[in-house]
């Protein structure tokens, strides 16, 4: 017993270590702990993949904190962040003009970004040689006002983040080649993000060192518990039924289905799935095939038509397949699995955009 109880400490001594390097690495990994549009947040909320984009491409890139008003001679991005307190000379005409007259671009960056620009529109009065509204997708925009070498652009802050980067780069092509051709450096100015939060709390404000010293007092206890909880009582023969798995049916099929190769199947399940949920968001009930789901897909300019007509290929390859084959291609029927699944992702979305709207 003392040989066991040894062991079982020695690992609890291990163990802790091991956790807490693990979380503060993939912590550091992932970036979720930076400041929100950040470009040293590398993860969903963050900025670093255009910041780092930029410099790539032979671009001077460079960061400051500094007052706005300070640093014009640059092509400025600025990123503001409506629940930090921070001033910001967003409709200033005085300031507007002397960026004009410095012939830079100016770029805010910012949630629900047509506030701003119906603001700008109605306070700065003024004969602009061109204006532009680039779409980015249906719910993200960016405007463009050009006089002399001068622009003030106003931007949706998700389409230069991480993760909408992942999806869509449209915003962020279109803003590089607006620097590409000013051909000044660019700063990234965050004085915006400097201010204080209005959402604020206790775990936030702790030093790093005191943060690790309250996780590992967490383990500790959490480990003591479970070791000395074996110790309370004696075991009790559990005779009772075993209470069922969730899902228990369904992943007993789909084992069936794996061994036995059965992958045609597995798709043609995926397959009514994906034309019940698309046609239902249609308003088609029931009745229709892919071409007509391709062909209203098309019509209302959705992403992911070419997705949608791979998916027609493919499967007129698979109804042509004898059993031989279905058990040769399972790399097909992966793929098309795997397009479908993105397609009821695309639908879902829009649907829950739509709701929302």
């Amino acid at each position: 017993m003392k040989r066991i109880k040894r062991k079982e400490y020695w690992s609890l001594i291990i163990l802790i270590p091991a956790f807490l390097i693990l979380v503060f690495f993939f912590g550091k990994v992932s970036g979720e702990g930076g400041v929100r549009y950040s470009v040293f947040n590398r993860g969903r909320s963050g900025s670093s993949v255009f910041f780092k984009t930029l410099k790539a491409l032979d671009k001077e890139v460079l960061f400051t904190v500094e007052d706005i008003e300070t640093n014009i001679s640059t092509n400025q991005i600025i990123f503001y962040d409506v629940h930090k307190k921070q001033y910001y000379p967003i409709y200033d005409e005085a300031f507007y003009d002397m960026l004009l007259e410095k012939k830079a671009v100016f770029t805010l960056a910012a949630e629900d970004i047509e506030i701003y620009v119906d603001k700008f529109e109605s306070e700065y009065n003024t004969d602009w040689d061109e204006e532009e509204v680039f779409e980015i997708n249906d719910n993200t925009k960016a405007y463009r006002f050009m006089k002399d070498e001068g622009e003030i652009i106003f931007i949706e802050s998700r389409a230069l983040l991480n993760l909408f980067l992942l999806e869509n780069k449209e915003g962020a092509y279109w803003l590089y080649d607006i620097f590409r051709k000013n051909k000044r450096s660019i700063t990234f100015n965050e004085k915006g993000l400097m201010g204080n939060s209005d959402e604020r709390n206790l775990w936030t404000d702790l030093p790093a060192n005191v943060k690790i010293i309250c996780i590992q007092i967490l383990f500790v206890l959490i480990a003591y518990m479970i070791l000395k909880g074996r110790r309370f009582g004696k075991g009790v023969p559990y005779v009772e039924e075993l209470e069922r798995v969730e899902n228990e049916y369904v992943i007993s099929c789909a084992g069936i289905f794996q061994k036995n190769k059965n992958w045609d199947i597995v798709y043609e399940g995926y397959f009514r799935n994906f034309l019940q949920n698309a046609l239902g968001y249609f308003g088609k009930g029931r009745e229709g095939d892919l071409d007509i789901i391709y062909d209203i897909w098309q019509l209302k300019e959705i992403e992911g038509e070419d997705k949608l007509k791979k998916l027609i290929n493919i499967n007129n390859e698979i109804k042509g397949m004898s059993n031989k084959d279905i058990k040769k291609n399972k790399k097909k029927y992966f793929e098309a699995i795997n397009i479908l699944e993105k397609l009821n992702f695309i639908i879902d979305r829009r649907r829950e955009e739509a709701w929302k709207r």
